[in-house]
């Protein structure tokens, strides 16, 4: 069965989200910010009470809560069921998006969650919801894709790579996450698939020459990409072959724990190449970069306990020879070492999870369930804020009764939710608080990278550091 996933790429959306609380009467922008152009430091709310002796400020206005639908290329997604809630899940109110992807609430300072649904006709269904929002908040998210998103046919200039370091026989041509290996290159143009489980962006793209011991000794890439979605064909003929790559290592540093797996991603034009090692004894991978290509380097080390619970830290820095990871006790995001889920009432199920997640900036909470009468299934993302005790907990908002067939049976006859839950936190110095972690969290770590237990992968929109922390069912 395919896989409906929530897609909101790291990159792709990156100026929708840190530009559209401009809510311009244009549609959304999908132009990448400049490295630096978001004020992480600039709060988003004050609640410091004003020095003795000072005027109190003018009241603020009470605002309304808007949501921003697009798709993968930034068009405004309309028809889309949003709905308003209170602190208590109760439905306040129920939008459709316009033409220009917006659903605006009305001023209520009631408001407290909002959520967006899609496809609620197809058989694969998918429903997101922010908690703890504010007036004034405008959440941007990108529509999930359950197909292939486009074919990119790929052809090199003059085939194989044959100058120094040469002949190469291993060809791995990619389009950001998504990649297809050949053995020679004597048939061209190469077919790369751009999946929702592997899609990283798709504005350039990068074929990787090895040679026979797998070393890669030049590369041949093309950016800017004009791409398109909705199983679209993208014909790009890739610049010469370019050599040699630049060296890059990922050093991890204060530590003893050698079972790590490094990663490390080129971006490009809003596209993450994506590549891995296993750490070893040296603490350290050795990648190669094709030299001048990249925009900047994202560099992580995960931590497995158990195949469920991982610990993740990285950074995003400009192109450079050496990135070294601290991962020393107090750098290590705080574990999570369980996830439950409460059925009881399947229409608002109850997620739970052990942890203390109080330094962490925000999560994503996320279940499903399989309805084998209609082959249908429905994922839900929640997203929270950090809680300060050894567990925590959130319930499913209340949806309107013409969205019955999205959940279980009230009753709990037929099948219900999946009993584990898919939990994640992230910490990060570019995300100053939750109010900003509720409006990033589709750029910074969207459900896809959730769903797919890929959490190592997330990538941040310009330099700064991360920490990821997360539970994932085994069977899922």
């Amino acid at each position: 069965m395919r896989r409906l996933v929530f897609f909101a790429g790291p990159l792709l959306t990156a100026a929708l989200v840190f530009a559209c609380e401009d809510d311009s009467a244009g549609p959304p922008s999908n132009d990448f910010p400049e490295a630096g152009a978001f004020d992480s430091s600039r709060p988003t709310s004050d609640s410091s009470l004003p020095d003795a002796g000072q005027p109190e400020p003018d009241a603020v206005a009470p605002q309304p809560v808007t949501v921003v639908a697009t798709g993968v290329t930034g068009a405004a997604v309309a028809n889309l069921t949003v709905v308003f809630h209170d602190a208590a899940g109760a439905v306040l109110e129920t939008k459709k998006t316009g033409a220009d992807g917006k659903a605006t609430s009305a001023v209520n300072p009631a408001i407290a969650m909002a959520t967006v649904v899609f496809d609620t006709g197809a058989s694969q269904r998918e429903i997101l919801t922010w908690t703890g929002v504010q007036g004034g908040d405008v959440l941007p998210v990108v529509a999930p894709v359950g197909n292939t998103i486009a074919e990119f046919q790929i052809t090199v200039p003059g085939g194989a790579f044959t100058d120094a370091g040469g002949p190469t026989s291993n060809y791995y041509v990619k389009v950001g996450g998504c990649e297809t290996y050949r053995g020679f290159l004597d048939d061209q143009p190469v077919s790369v698939y751009v999946e929702p489980y592997c899609f990283r962006g798709m504005g350039a793209v990068l074929v990787a020459g090895a040679n026979g011991a797998d070393t890669i000794v030049a590369h041949a890439l093309k950016k800017p990409v004009a791409a398109v979605a909705d199983g679209g064909v993208v014909s790009v003929t890739t610049d010469a072959w370019k050599f040699p790559p630049a060296d890059v290592t990922v050093s991890v540093t204060n530590t003893t724990d050698a079972s790590g797996r490094i990663w490390f991603q080129q971006i490009a034009n809003q596209t993450a190449f994506v590549e891995s090692r296993n750490m070893g004894q040296a603490f350290d991978a050795q990648f190669k970069a094709a030299a001048g290509f990249a925009d900047g380097y994202n560099a992580a080390v995960s931590y497995t306990s158990g195949f469920q619970a991982s610990r993740v830290i990285g950074k995003r820095v400009a192109p450079t020879g050496t990135i070294t990871l601290d991962a020393s006790p107090a750098q290590l995001p705080p574990a999570l070492t369980a996830a439950t889920l409460n059925a009881a009432a399947p229409r608002r199920p109850v997620m739970s999870w052990t942890g203390n997640m109080g330094p962490m900036k925000g999560g994503l909470v996320r279940i499903g369930w399989f309805d084998g009468s209609t082959e249908s299934t429905t994922r839900w993302s929640i997203v929270v804020p950090a809680n300060n005790a050894a567990t925590g907990t959130v319930t499913a908002p209340a949806l309107p009764a013409d969205l019955d067939a999205l959940l279980p049976l009230a009753d709990g006859g037929g099948s219900s939710w999946e009993t584990v839950p898919d939990v994640s936190f992230m910490d990060s110095d570019v995300v100053p608080d939750y109010a900003t972690w509720r409006k990033v969290q589709g750029v910074v770590f969207p459900a896809s990278i959730a769903q797919n237990g890929n959490v190592d992968q997330a990538v941040l929109p310009q330099n700064g550091a991360f920490r990821v922390t997360s539970f994932h069912p085994v069977f899922d």
